[in-house]
């Protein structure tokens, strides 16, 4: 590594700790919770179901919040315990939606921010979220993933039917302006 890593950054980053704790797990972290209320509530929503759907409602349920919702269990929950029962978050996929000779060196994405409600709760997706909140400047790490496949055709004056599927909007977008720096030129 060529830089200090900081547990709580990495942990924070690789672990998906905006997941709903399941039902497992609360029996598990029922054994866990050290004041007797904690430890019922736990051992009822791991094994009812009406009431685990209530709390994921009225409280989340999120990995994040669980030393906020039971803090009993503060100091008595394994690193390797939350591994082993939460989900490792995993690469999210976006589309570029512009054309480098056309914008320069910005990177241009077209993201729509996930909305879901659970009851009378809203929550968001964890990147569109992240991302549809970031600020001009902010640092944000990714890698870009290249297509051989799709691309612009070599001829800039070939016709093109372009169809919007999947991914929707975003590349043809990049293509569009490829076709508009191409004509630019000549």
């Amino acid at each position: 590594l060529d830089t200090l890593v900081c547990l709580e950054e990495l942990f924070i980053e690789r672990a998906a700790v905006f997941n709903t704790i399941s039902m497992e797990a609360c029996q598990d972290l029922s054994f866990l919770a050290q004041e007797e209320h904690e430890r019922k509530a736990l051992m009822e929503f791991g094994w009812n179901e009406e009431k685990y759907d209530k709390a994921k409602i009225e409280c989340g349920m999120k990995w994040i919040q669980i030393f906020d919702l039971f803090p009993s269990l503060s100091k008595m929950v394994s690193l390797e315990f939350l591994l082993c029962n939460m989900k490792s978050n995993h690469a999210r996929s976006y589309s570029v939606s512009s054309c480098k000779a056309f914008v320069g060196s910005e990177l241009h994405l077209i993201v729509g921010r996930f909305l879901y409600s659970q009851g009378d709760k809203i929550d968001v997706g964890v990147c569109s979220n992240y991302l549809t909140s970031s600020n001009q400047g902010d640092e944000i790490k990714f890698r870009i993933e290249s297509v051989p496949s799709f691309h612009y055709p070599g001829n800039s004056s070939s016709p093109v039917i372009f169809i919007c599927t999947g991914t929707g909007y975003a590349p043809i977008r990049g293509l569009l302006q490829k076709r508009q720096y191409f004509h630019s030129r000549g």
